[in-house]
């Protein structure tokens, strides 16, 4: 694992740029518009926009460097985009509202939506599983990878869902989105965690094998 070529990728990504916060945007905006409609192919769309997997790999990265800054910074970045996306999205909705253009009365019922918004087991192991294999891709260079991980996790149209929740006044979908949104975000930023310290010990085993091989040749 080359740590310099890491640490440049996501200090890169753990900047809060317009270009990411425009994307992020996009992607609630899309979300909000596959629950009113029920469109389950307009929250893929939202879900493989979302650019969120970046400060979060950066997070991780972060955590296991010790690099404060680094954690400081990506934790900023998630902290503003998120709820700026949400308030525009909510903007948006509400005009979308007002033109009569989509209905959210029936959230609350709209069975394809359960995945979103019901927190259970697998929620947290469907985040574990997909920040391992994204952190994987980030390490690999695979970036085929990484479409396929946001596409398996349900950030951005659990945002999406909570903002038209609120409009439908259905509050406790509203709640329900959240508590996915974090276990989603705290699951990937673990597994990132754990998948780092494992190619850690990989490396020093590697390094000690081969310190040893060496020492035994002379």
């Amino acid at each position: 694992m080359v740590w310099a070529q890491l640490l440049a990728q996501t200090h890169e990504g753990a900047r809060l740029t317009p270009t990411f916060l425009a994307f992020l945007a996009i992607a609630f905006l899309l979300s909000a518009v596959g629950v009113a409609t029920a469109s389950p192919l307009t929250l893929v769309g939202a879900m493989v926009v979302g650019p969120e997997f970046r400060p979060l790999a950066a997070l991780s990265v972060g955590v296991v460097r010790r690099d404060l800054a680094l954690v400081r910074r990506s934790a900023r970045t998630l902290a503003i985009s998120f709820p700026a996306a949400m308030v525009v999205t909510a903007i948006a909705t509400w005009i979308w509202i007002r033109l009569g253009w989509i209905g959210v009365g029936d959230v609350e019922n709209a069975r394809a939506f359960d995945f979103i918004y019901e927190v259970g087991p697998f929620s947290l192991v469907v985040a574990l599983l997909a920040g391992a294999a994204g952190m994987l891709a980030l390490v690999t260079y695979s970036s085929t990878v990484l479409v396929g991980v946001f596409i398996s996790v349900t950030t951005v149209p659990a945002a999406g869902l909570a903002v038209v929740a609120v409009f439908a006044g259905k509050w406790h979908v509203v709640l329900s989105s959240l508590a996915q949104l974090g276990v989603n975000l705290a699951g990937i930023v673990l597994s990132g965690v754990a998948v780092l310290l494992l190619l850690l010990l990989r490396d020093s085993r590697r390094e000690a094998t081969v310190t040893a091989q060496r020492l035994s040749g002379h």
